[in-house]
């Protein structure tokens, strides 16, 4: 039997070493998008801790100053917030970008893949086809053998 050559193999090894970067490329970008959403759940709380903080200080002996500072420091926070948020944005966004650049990789790989398996399909029944072939003639020129050596 014949070896199996596919004359595409460096394409589909190119193919899959493609759809291995753009698998580690999402996940890149999915840590980061996780980082982010840990930076954000930060500010979150330290908002919270900061509105709990002039909510009880309200009751309190807490002077104008101290208040008007938690003020603006409530504001720094969200604006914080709102940065982060616009970071999660685009870091989701990106995200999804790869997402769909690996999908698509995925499917040219598999492309070959099962192109390459129609080859090798193809291979093995005319490997069978020869090789039932071969083992016809060997029994025919057997059984004419026998035959010439029964004769004579």
């Amino acid at each position: 039997m014949r070896k199996f050559t596919f004359r595409l193999d460096r394409l589909l090894h190119v193919r899959k070493i493609e759809m291995e970067r753009a698998s580690v490329e999402l996940s890149r970008r999915v840590q980061v998008r996780n980082s982010i959403e840990m930076k954000l759940d930060g500010q979150q709380q330290e908002l919270g801790r900061n509105f709990n903080e002039r909510r009880i200080g309200t009751g309190s002996a807490l002077n104008a100053e101290a208040m008007l500072d938690m003020e603006r420091y409530s504001q720094i926070v969200q604006r914080m917030i709102a940065s982060t948020t616009g970071e999660l944005n685009e870091a989701c966004d990106l995200e999804v970008q790869s997402r769909e650049q690996l999908l698509e990789k995925a499917k040219k790989k598999q492309v070959v893949s099962r192109f390459r398996e129609r080859k090798f399909d193809e291979h093995k029944k005319e490997s069978g086809r020869l090789e039932q072939k071969e083992i016809d003639d060997t029994a025919g020129i057997q059984y004419v053998r026998g035959e010439v050596g029964s004769s004579t």
